[in-house]
């Protein structure tokens, strides 16, 4: 939030391992892009 980053960043908790795995680099996308 302090960098302006306005995100869900809860992970599915119905996901499978590669779903969680996916949704987790989404996050690091979102903040190494920020």
């Amino acid at each position: 939030m302090e960098r302006g980053i306005e995100t869900d960043w809860r992970l599915p908790a119905d996901g499978d391992m590669a779903r969680v795995a996916d949704e987790l680099r989404h996050h690091l996308s979102v903040v190494e892009g920020a």
